[in-house]
């Protein structure tokens, strides 16, 4: 499967899993740099975030929150907002985990 076909697919399925709002201070790491970064929502298979400076399309990187890293690949790039899809889908606990840590502005999906 190419590369292409296989980010499609995992777009596709990351539309199926539930979004939860979070709001909570991460991090992001490439090869070249760490970046603070706001993680705006997740789900088990990515994430939408905003950072004045952020990887572009196609770079991957690891999500780093709380006890969370999880590698995974920009697939979209608007402003200061970008997306994620994950290498490998979250288990329902660690999302879970992250949005207790957001607290009360988490609640909203």
């Amino acid at each position: 499967m190419s590369l292409a076909a296989r980010l499609q697919d995992l777009f596709l399925d990351r539309r199926a899993d539930e979004r939860s709002r979070v709001l909570i201070t991460a991090h992001l790491r490439t090869d070249r740099q760490t970046i603070r970064a706001v993680l705006l929502n997740l789900s088990r298979s990515g994430a939408m975030m905003a950072a004045v400076t952020h990887p572009a399309a196609g770079d991957s990187v690891t999500l780093i929150c709380g006890a969370l890293e999880a590698r995974a690949k920009v697939i979209w790039v608007k402003g200061f907002q970008f997306g994620l899809v994950f290498e490998r889908k979250l288990h329902q606990q660690q999302v879970e985990a992250i949005v207790a840590l957001a607290g009360d502005k988490g609640r909203g999906r």
